[in-house]
């Protein structure tokens, strides 16, 4: 079996079913728990030590979920989803406005270099 890296980020979405309404929860990865078959370790080597179907597993036992169906996806997966989803509406606070605003050169200059990178592979 192939091994994957180790997961950088994990994201649990439930979805209600009645009202439509979607919650995404985050999981730290360097949170501790038990690894089926691994002890004690962080929850993103999961995936390094198996597949996704350990981490499922894992997150299962550990936090007495039910997760039955996942999607994964990499850097330039979650740009085009983003891009299908015709953006995301994130709402700030005026003081991270202000913070953002200073750093918009910066924050520019990665997105092109990305950009090119992922163009160029």
């Amino acid at each position: 079996m192939k091994r994957l890296d180790r997961t950088d980020t994990i994201i649990i979405a439930s979805i209600n079913a009645e009202d439509g309404r979607i919650k995404l929860t985050s999981v730290m990865r360097d949170m501790i728990v038990t690894i089926p078959g691994h002890g004690e370790q962080k929850i993103n080597a999961c995936t390094y030590y198996g597949d996704v179907n350990l981490l499922i597993r894992t997150l299962n036992v550990n936090l007495g979920l039910n997760i039955t169906e996942y999607a994964m996806v990499n850097f330039e997966g979650m740009a085009r989803v983003v891009d299908i989803l015709n953006g995301v509406y994130v709402d700030i606070t005026e003081p991270e406005r202000d913070i953002i605003n200073r750093h918009m050169g910066e924050i520019a200059k990665y997105t092109m270099d990305q950009q090119a990178y992922l163009a160029n592979r």
